[in-house]
C-alpha cells in the first residue's frame, strides 16, 4: 500500500520531470545566450546553471504559480546566469589581487523581469511559426544561428556551404521574421 507522502512525492516527481521536459530547451537557449556558448568552462555551464535553478525551485518545495511559467523560468534561468557571469569576474578580479572571494547568490526574478521574458516567449512562439513555412535553408541556418547559437562558418560547413552564404540564409530568415513581426530593421525600444 502507498503512503500519503509517498504518492505526493511521486506527484511531484511528476509535476518537475513535466515542467522540466516542457521548458528544458527554452531555459538552456536562455542560458547559452547569457554565457556564451565558445570553448570556455562558461560556455558548458548553460545546462549546469538549468540544472541548477530546477533543483532550486524543487526544494523549495512550491509549485510555480506564476501565470507564464516559461517565462519565470527564463528569468530565474537568466537571473543565475548573470550571477555566474558576476562570480567570474570577482574570480578574476580576486586572482589578479591574490584573493579567493567566491559567493554564491540566488535572486527571485522581478515582474518585470518575468514580464520581459513572457514577451521573448511570444515572440519565440511567433518565430516558431514562421520557421514552419520557411525555405529550409533560411529556416537551418536561423536555427543554428540563433537556437544553437552556432558561428557561420560552422553552420556553412554543415550546410555545404561557404560561411558567406550561410549569413546570407540567415539574414534572409531574420528580414522575414521582423517583416512578419512587423519590426524595422535597427528599431530599438
Amino acid at each position: 500500500m502507498t503512503e500519503p507522502s509517498d504518492t505526493r512525492a511521486n506527484a511531484d516527481k511528476a509535476y518537475w520531470s513535466d515542467i522540466f521536459r516542457a521548458h528544458r530547451q527554452v531555459m538552456c537557449a536562455a542560458a547559452i545566450r547569457r554565457l556564451g556558448r565558445d570553448k570556455s568552462h562558461l560556455g558548458h555551464a548553460a545546462e549546469s546553471v538549468v540544472q541548477e535553478v530546477m533543483r532550486h525551485l524543487i526544494e523549495k518545495g512550491q509549485v510555480i504559480t506564476a501565470t507564464n511559467v516559461e517565462a519565470y523560468l527564463v528569468a530565474s534561468v537568466k537571473n543565475r546566469a548573470t550571477d555566474i557571469l558576476r562570480q567570474e569576474g570577482r574570480r578574476q578580479r580576486d586572482r589578479l589581487a591574490g584573493e579567493g572571494h567566491t559567493e554564491d547568490s540566488w535572486e527571485e526574478p522581478t515582474n518585470e523581469d518575468v514580464s520581459e521574458a513572457a514577451t521573448d516567449a511570444v515572440i519565440r512562439e511567433q518565430t516558431k511559426e514562421m520557421l514552419k513555412t520557411m525555405e529550409e535553408g533560411p529556416r537551418q541556418a536561423f536555427i543554428e544561428r540563433v537556437m544553437e547559437n552556432r558561428p557561420l562558418t560552422e553552420i556553412g560547413r554543415g550546410m555545404g556551404v561557404s560561411d558567406v552564404q550561410a549569413g546570407r540564409l540567415y539574414r534572409r530568415a531574420v528580414t522575414e521574421i521582423q517583416k512578419q513581426l512587423g519590426v524595422t530593421p535597427g528599431e530599438t525600444e
